[in-house]
């Protein structure tokens, strides 16, 4: 099993469902303008390349990849406890969860 692999996959299938940073429309995403003879930094998005005349929108779209950054951090920490933890390990640790709530009172 290629770890590696497999996340490098799944993080380009993320990346292909989410939509697209729109571009600063003066400098078509370079965050440079070249007015004559020598670059500058684009004043309208501030260097960044990215339309920033909507915040509202860039707000939610970061929000839509930190949520898919997370679901891919907590499938990778799943693929990972499941390769370093035995069977036998992982039913104890259940075991152990489950029953670590009851108080026995004698």
């Amino acid at each position: 099993m290629n770890v590696n692999k497999e996340t490098e996959e799944q993080a380009e299938r993320v990346i292909q469902t989410l939509p697209e940073i729109p571009r600063c429309k003066s400098c078509q995403g370079k965050g440079t303008t070249r007015p004559m003879f020598h670059d500058l930094e684009c004043e309208d998005c501030s260097a960044t390349g990215i339309d920033i005349s909507d915040p509202l929108a860039i707000i939610l779209q970061q929000q839509k990849y930190l949520a898919k950054a997370k679901g891919i951090i907590v499938s990778q920490r799943r693929t990972i406890y499941g390769l370093t933890v035995s069977p036998d390990e992982q039913l104890g640790q259940a075991m152990d969860k489950f029953y670590s709530s009851i108080k026995r009172m004698d």
